[in-house]
């Protein structure tokens, strides 16, 4: 049963190809020495684009079973949304799916600059990636089953990786934590886009052995973005974070601080333009201090806001550059009230994207000030606030008169009876520019 490569294709419905495959005909070696068929057409599913998909099938049909690495002359694999839950808990026929992808990898080597490879693969792909592929340029390795094996310095040898992200399926224990952050040593320089994930469970955050972390991002002169998940971090650990001076863009969403107020280390970065946490240590002082050391922030994302008040949130309209802002109040518990009103959310101005929900000192009052100081604004949530719907009145006599031709997208996460729904719906077809996503 062959699939029509000129149609995108999607895998989920070619399933049903694999339903009679035997599970004897599986094998325990990693790599096959002949391609099945069934299984080479679900990876051609996977391939984004056409061109992708008639390289693949042409290659694979006219290979044959000569091992050796960079036969393939193709470019780009990507497997990523192949999961084994795609498969329907038929895990035998999972594990024969990997040994494809292993092994097309392997048959690519030299010539492969980006490869995505499905969910928990295990170190077998980081061996073959250290040997045969030294030419990657973007690599993503969701949530790898690390095993016993020591596997050192995996990426070392990437020259000219510029993207990678290594999940850590760790349901295991220290041990693989361990082997996860000795593959991710010494990255190569090149990079500019890193993240890391200890964990495919968002409850439970892991510490890394103490100094790991230095030894990760050590020699990482052009990192510009860094994603770091379910990471318990020591205040060691944040100084690391704080020496990148290249940064750009920081994320620790999911990851916790063991010293609180190491927190306010993340204000040394200078160039920092984009920072995104859940951190439960987000504080006025916090703001303060991140308004006074990252002059070029360009966007703040912020969960857990437990006891923000209008004191912490005014100081960030000092910041020039400053045209996103998104606020969480509610997190794990509410122990502290978050008490921000229209003083200080009345006074930004120039923004492109504002989500403050779930904070009832905020009214109709700051919000239209926004909307008239904010000509580019493109995305406005203020779910669960103290704002009426006399707000969406003027976002349409606001935004119908853009001539930027910018749309503003609200976020209305409401309880509505037919009358309001009928009136919004109204209001959105009144302005070519506004766009009312009814939830």
């Amino acid at each position: 049963m062959a699939i029509d490569v000129s149609k995108p294709g999607c895998p989920e419905n070619n399933i049903e190809m694999l339903e009679d495959i035997d599970e004897t005909s599986t094998n325990n070696s990693q790599l096959v020495s002949k391609f099945d068929k069934k299984m080479i057409n679900l990876i051609i599913a996977h391939q984004k684009s056409l061109q992708q998909k008639n390289e693949l099938k042409q290659i694979c049909e006219n290979w044959d079973g000569t091992n050796k690495p960079g036969i393939f002359n193709i470019k780009k694999l990507d497997f990523f949304y192949a999961t084994s839950i795609v498969f329907k808990n038929m895990q035998f026929i999972y594990k024969k799916f990997l040994a494809h992808v292993y092994t097309l990898t392997h048959l690519c080597g030299v010539n492969l600059e980006s490869l995505s490879v499905p969910f928990e693969c295990d170190t077998e792909i980081l061996k073959i990636i250290k040997e045969h592929c030294p030419n990657l340029k973007y690599l993503h390795l969701p949530y790898i089953r690390f095993n016993d094996d020591k596997l050192t310095q995996v990426f070392t040898s990437l020259k000219q990786l510029n993207y990678l992200s290594i999940g850590n399926e760790l349901s295991n224990g220290q041990l693989k934590l361990d082997n996860f952050m000795e593959a991710v040593k010494n990255l190569p320089d090149s990079l500019t886009e890193l993240r890391l994930s200890l964990s495919f469970n968002i409850h439970n955050a892991f510490q890394a052995p103490p100094g790991s972390l230095a030894l990760v991002l050590e020699n990482l002169n052009n990192l510009k973005t860094l994603k770091m998940m379910m990471f318990k971090l020591s205040m060691n650990d944040m100084i690391v974070i704080s020496q990148l001076k290249t940064l750009k863009k920081l994320d620790l969403n999911c990851s916790t601080l063991i010293e609180p107020r190491s927190m306010d280390l993340i204000c040394n970065i200078d160039n920092l333009e984009y920072f995104e946490s859940d951190c439960d240590e987000i504080d006025d002082e916090f703001l303060i201090n991140l308004a006074n050391g990252c002059k070029k922030l360009k966007g703040l994302t912020i969960d857990n806001t437990f006891g923000l008040t209008d004191a912490g949130i005014i100081e960030l309209t000092k910041l020039k550059y400053l045209n996103s802002l998104a606020i969480y109040p509610v997190g794990k518990l509410f122990r502290i009230p978050c008490v921000i009103t229209d003083e200080s959310i009345g006074k930004f101005k120039n923004l492109k994207r504002l989500i403050v929900g779930h904070i009832k000192g905020i009214t109709d009052k700051s919000i239209k000030k926004i909307l008239d100081h904010s000509p580019e604004l493109e995305e406005l949530d203020t779910t669960k606030t103290s704002v009426t719907m006399q707000i969406y009145q003027h976002a349409a006599n606001v935004t119908k008169n853009r001539t930027n031709n910018v749309k503003l997208r609200c976020c209305i996460f409401e309880d509505l009876d037919d009358d309001e729904y009928d009136y919004l719906c109204y209001l959105e077809k009144s302005s070519p520019f506004l766009v009312l996503d009814i939830f």
